[in-house]
């Protein structure tokens, strides 16, 4: 039997302690990576993701605007001076052509023309005294010639004298240079009365400019006219009439969509609510859905998420296309985290109709030292008089939508639908807002009240590219991005848009065919964490 000495005794123990440490760190660490493991995936985020697809899109094109007038045509009074002393006419109210819109105080028109009566009656009575003066004169003409050429016959038997001839041959010529004076004086009298009858249709033409008419048949659209005005101070139309018939909706299209508008393309125009319904908001309601959000931003700040999740309606669907259920459990997971918070909102803007609001903002989000700008949109419904949202959207611009405004066709008592043609294509575009106006013209023109709200469909050209769901790009100013999905990870990808087609997004930049990108990103997805993806067909 084989002795070991005592120093290699203390060697093989030192050597089996070091075995036995080594197998226990590694089993510990073995453990440790397991359990990181676990906690990873237990923190993960339920997402779906779609195939980036090249493809062919059909292009339509969607406006809003008010109705306006095409044509209005200013009136004004064909007198210089007088007052205006009735009103006969309030815009909004139709007319014919020839309807009287005001009067101007005749009353010196109607002396004036009294004047000029008298006068027209002194010349016809002059006229008839230098008719009977001229027969008289004629008369004595016709006699003195008479007597002339009797005398001429005497003078030749030597029955008169010469120089009694010559007085009846003087008479005569006396005779008619008389009678031609008369005539004179009757074409002066006749040159009277036609003076007096001139000014006296004058004064009957100014008695009818008096009423001040429409020339055309339409609509009183403006009153400037007031009872009193003078009419020697006044520079400004009296009244402003829209041309019968004669109604456009004038869109506001940006600088990308405005060379896309050609003359003459057709058009579907939807008329928006029936405006007898539709009452202008009151302050107390504008005040309510701005205290109402401000809440919201506040809860979620606090996070209350009890408190932030009762600002949402039972009938909210969230954009991501996740069930309300998953939503709301990725909104509690975040909104429990330790990660100090802070949410603020500017350019905020409020438009009311009935029981509908919009308010939208520009989200300022910063948690865990980063920082993230949204534009936002949030549609709320009045429910048993507390406002509550219904829709929650991030966009592009602030007003890249303004269709979405409005009412929708099932909300409105009146879904008239129309064909009309683009009547005036964009000349210009303001250099300070990049807004071209664009106007459409009905093909047949319903009755409408100017200012109503329209909706104007326009089928473009189809267009080739590489198209994403809307609910895949984030928008954060003006920058646009999606989140792609390696290795359970989500990666932030930042990306150049084009145009909105229905609900996809065309992508010019950032994205290929054949990319998996992650299209229900939550609100509070952020670059590197950890995702749990599903795949979902792209259509």
């Amino acid at each position: 039997m084989k002795r070991y000495t005592t120093q290699q005794l203390t060697r093989f123990s030192i050597l089996c302690a070091v075995a036995a440490l080594g197998l226990f760190v590694l089993i510990q660490h073995t453990s440790n990576n397991a359990n990181a493991v676990d906690q990873k995936n237990g923190q993960a985020i339920a997402v779906t993701a779609v195939t980036a697809q090249a493809g062919t899109v059909q292009r339509r094109m969607t406006f809003s605007g008010p109705v306006v007038g095409r044509d209005e045509v200013p009136i004004y009074s064909d007198l210089a001076q007088g007052r205006i002393d009735k009103i006969l006419v309030e815009p909004g109210q139709p007319v014919k052509a020839g309807t009287v819109l005001a009067t101007v105080d005749a009353s010196a028109l109607r002396i004036q023309k009294a004047q000029q009566q008298a006068n027209q009656q002194k010349a016809s009575v002059a006229i008839k005294q230098q008719e009977n003066a001229l027969e008289e004169a004629q008369a004595q003409y016709t006699q003195a010639q008479a007597e002339r050429k009797r005398g001429d016959l005497v003078a030749e038997s030597g029955l008169i004298s010469r120089e009694a001839r010559d007085q009846r041959v003087m008479a005569e010529q006396l005779a008619k240079t008389h009678v031609q004076a008369v005539k004179n004086s009757l074409s002066m009298a006749q040159a009277d009365f036609n003076l007096a009858s001139a000014q006296l249709a004058e004064s009957d033409l100014r008695l009818d400019q008096a009423a001040i008419r429409s020339p055309v048949s339409g609509m009183v659209v403006e009153r400037r006219a007031r009872t009193g005005m003078s009419l020697a101070q006044n520079t400004e139309p009296l009244f402003n009439i829209l041309r019968e018939d004669d109604v456009e909706v004038e869109l506001e299209v940006s600088a990308d969509d405005a060379p896309r508008l050609k003359l003459g393309m057709p058009a579907t125009i939807q008329l928006v609510g029936d405006l007898s319904t539709i009452k202008a908001p009151s302050a107390n309601a504008v005040d309510a859905v701005l205290s109402r959000v401000d809440a919201w931003s506040q809860a979620w700040k606090n996070k209350d998420i009890d408190t932030y999740l009762s600002f949402y309606a039972e009938k909210f669907v969230p954009e991501q296309k996740i069930s309300r259920a998953e939503w709301q459990s990725q909104r509690q997971k975040r909104l429990s985290s330790k990660d100090a918070l802070d949410i603020s909102l500017s350019q905020i803007n409020v438009q009311v109709n009935g029981d509908k609001a919009t308010e939208e903002f520009v989200q300022h989000y910063s948690a865990n030292g980063k920082k993230e700008d949204t534009n936002k949109r949030l549609t709320l419904s009045n429910v048993n008089g507390e406002w509550l949202i219904v829709r929650e959207q991030s966009v592009a611009h602030l007003d890249a939508m303004q269709a979405e405004r409005a009412l929708p066709a099932s909300d409105t008592q009146s879904a008239n639908i129309y064909n009309g043609k683009i009547s005036r294509a964009a000349t210009q575009i303001n250099r300070q807002n990049q807004i071209a106006k664009v106007r459409v013209r009905f093909d047949q023109t319903p009755h409408l009240i100017l200012g109503q709200f329209a909706r104007v469909a326009v089928n473009a050209s189809s267009s080739n590219g590489i198209y994403l769901p809307d609910t895949a790009v984030r928008f954060e100013g003006s920058s646009a991005y999606v989140f792609t999905a390696k290795n359970g990870v989500a990666k932030r990808q930042v990306v150049k848009v084009g145009q909105h087609i229905g609900s996809k997004l065309e992508i010019l930049e950032g994205v290929s065919a054949g990319m998996m990108v992650i299209d229900t990103a939550a609100s509070f997805l952020r670059d590197g964490e950890p995702v749990k993806v599903t795949i979902r067909s792209a259509n």
